[in-house]
């Protein structure tokens, strides 16, 4: 196993986040959004998973004009839960379903994936790998500076979705577009002909709850701040 490791240990914002994702989020924006999920930092805000992909592929062609070539996967990625985003994807923690979410979209629909399975987690990173001859320095360089799991945005979760699905519940377009989102899933699954696919919204109706979860995020973030006299 390799780990990959950053020695910048400034940190450049701490404040409310959100990784809007949907089922096409795929690859390195799992990589990146399951990276800031496991510290704490971020929420995943969208479809319920992302698209699945956590392998890594050399394409080997041995002709320029060939029809054909090789896919090879020489490896897999694991983020520092020790948790890889190979065919489950990103789990959002907060679900607002996008255009995609009706559709049979990931990794797990496409033929002879790789399992999914996980590694032990490296958030006290004990620098095995690390060569002895510079495993001193990274102790003084690169130990005292690891991001640490922040729990504030898990606790804060219970009342940030209650007031998104009130929202959401409230909101007459989510209402119509979920039910017609229903719809277009039962014929797809009856394989029905008459399918339109067409995307009907004249807004973002997805970002825009994402840019009031964030509002959300901000307002306790502020009040937290007030009652510890800050």
């Amino acid at each position: 196993m390799r780990y990959l490791r950053t020695v910048e240990g400034e940190a450049f914002y701490n404040g409310p986040l959100i990784i809007l994702t949907s089922k096409l989020s795929a690859s390195a924006s799992e990589i990146v959004a399951a990276a800031l999920q496991d510290y704490g930092v971020a929420l995943i805000v969208g479809d319920e998973t992302t698209f699945g992909k956590g392998s890594i592929q050399y394409q080997t062609v041995t002709d320029k004009k060939a029809d054909y070539f090789y896919k090879v996967t020489v490896g897999k990625y694991y983020t520092v839960s020790g948790k890889t985003t190979q065919i489950n994807g990103v789990q959002a923690d907060i679900i607002v379903p996008s255009y995609f979410s009706a559709f049979k979209i990931g990794e797990k629909y496409l033929q002879y994936p790789l399992k999914a399975d996980i590694v032990p987690n490296a958030y006290n990173d004990q620098l095995a790998d690390i060569d002895a001859k510079i495993r001193y320095w990274f102790k003084i360089n690169y130990i005292p500076y690891l991001q640490k799991k922040v729990n504030y945005w898990h606790k804060a979760l219970p009342a940030l979705k209650s007031s998104s699905q009130e929202r959401i519940s409230k909101n007459k377009e989510f209402q119509t577009f979920l039910q017609k989102q229903n719809i277009l899933k039962n014929k797809l699954q009856n394989m029905e002909e008459d399918i339109e696919f067409d995307n009907y919204l004249n807004e973002d109706i997805q970002l825009n709850e994402a840019v009031n979860i964030i509002k959300d995020m901000i307002y306790l973030e502020n009040q937290s701040k007030e009652a510890a006299g800050f």
